[in-house]
């Protein structure tokens, strides 16, 4: 921490812009969380709503996971990946362009550079210099990774969870213990793959940001 403050300092100091350097970026970094929430929420909304089939039938949404046979489970995780696969792709594509801006202000720093100010001013920039074409740099990698991501995360919980029913714990059911136990080994099979699929996507993120760095 002491070594993070004494080169905040140093960087305020050195730059043009002084201690508002630290702030770079922020603007848009906050305006693609905002839309990142609201885009999720309402793709949700919009899928239970008009295609609630989608991804197949909603039949076991209310089913413990011990309960259900290998078939009905397969279904229901099936059916949950592909309508999460939908709501990243659709999120994605609408935070990428405040991503890119993002990145392009942080990587201005490095250089002492002033051209990306603000949002509104980056965003017309860019579209000026290269196009829609340079708001959407690095969004491949990002789709690769991310979609990679949660199809592995979620083929793994779903060969843990059906593990979990051949350990013995269907038939210690509706105990206290059982349920102490199930819950405490799904927390640490879901923390586990979580890390495990973040380091594996970090390649991807990589080249994402220096695709959006680099432009169109």
């Amino acid at each position: 921490l002491p070594n993070t403050l004494s080169y905040a300092k140093q960087l305020a100091q050195s730059h043009p812009l002084g201690w508002s350097v630290l702030l770079t970026g922020f603007d848009a970094i906050s305006l693609s969380l905002i839309v990142n929430i609201c885009t999720v929420t309402w793709t949700i909304k919009y899928l239970d709503k008009h295609f609630p089939e989608f991804g197949g039938k909603n039949d076991h949404s209310g089913y413990h996971e011990l309960d259900l046979s290998d078939v009905e489970s397969f279904r229901r995780t099936l059916r949950s990946t592909i309508r999460k696969s939908f709501v990243f792709v659709v999120t994605i594509f609408t935070t990428i362009p405040f991503t890119v801006v993002y990145i392009r202000q942080m990587a201005q720093v490095i250089g002492g550079e002033e051209k990306y100010i603000g949002i509104w001013q980056s965003t017309q920039l860019i579209l000026t210099e290269e196009g829609l074409a340079g708001l959407f740099s690095g969004v491949i990698p990002v789709l690769i990774g991310t979609l990679f991501g949660l199809w592995a995360a979620d083929a793994v919980l779903f060969a843990s969870e059906r593990l979990l029913t051949r350990s013995g714990l269907r038939q210690m059911r509706n105990t206290t213990r059982a349920d102490w136990i199930y819950k405490k080994i799904r927390d640490v099979i879901f923390f586990c793959t979580h890390f495990a699929v973040v380091r594996c996507m970090q390649p991807y993120e990589v080249v994402s940001n220096v695709m959006a760095c680099a432009g169109s």
